[in-house]
């Protein structure tokens, strides 16, 4: 049943009907909870599902920052939480929190990203979009070492993954942070 409603919120998004999104969502959470408990990877799911909702369609970071928090909170406290769904939630929250200038939080879940990426069998894109982003941060705090450091790892990481679209614009900045940390 819950699922249903879940179903039917998405369509409410898709609509432009964001309310009864919104009151379809928490009526699919509610029945998750009551039949599943408040700690449940599926509410987690739940949680998760409603934070893309809120990031891709709605532009509503701040709901969505919240919601990925959540499922965090419950993936990072079960041992069946998929690796292939904490390795996004970690990456939209760094850069959900980069967005709005909480720059340490921002960070500290972008290693989480990195951390729990490393352990899947074969890394998705966004190993390579975490690094680049903690570069760009690095850069902007003029860490320029720091910068260069995760600049050539977004390098190795596309090269490895065969990603060569934005392999120029790396090489661009990690030449720009060797240069400012007067390593050139």
């Amino acid at each position: 049943v819950s699922f249903a409603h879940l179903t039917i919120s998405e369509i409410y998004v898709a609509q432009g009907k964001i309310d009864e999104a919104r009151t379809a969502f928490e009526n699919a959470l509610k029945l998750a909870i009551q039949q599943l408990g408040e700690k449940s990877i599926k509410v987690a799911d739940y949680y998760y599902f409603w934070a893309e909702q809120l990031r891709v369609k709605i532009d509503n970071f701040k709901g969505a920052r919240l919601y990925y928090a959540k499922a965090l909170d419950i993936y990072k406290n079960s041992k069946e939480a998929p690796l292939e769904v904490m390795v996004p939630c970690y990456y939209n929250l760094g850069s959900l929190h980069f967005h709005e200038g909480n720059i340490e939080e921002a960070i500290k879940n972008l290693h989480e990203c990195i951390n729990h990426a490393l352990k899947l069998e074969e890394p998705s894109g966004l190993l390579e979009d975490t690094y680049n982003l903690l570069a760009s941060i690095y850069f902007q705090k003029q860490n320029y070492k720091e910068s260069a450091k995760y600049f050539q790892s977004a390098v190795d990481e596309s090269i490895k993954m065969k990603n060569k679209g934005e392999l120029d614009v790396y090489y661009r900045n990690l030449g720009l942070a060797h240069e400012n940390s007067g390593d050139i």
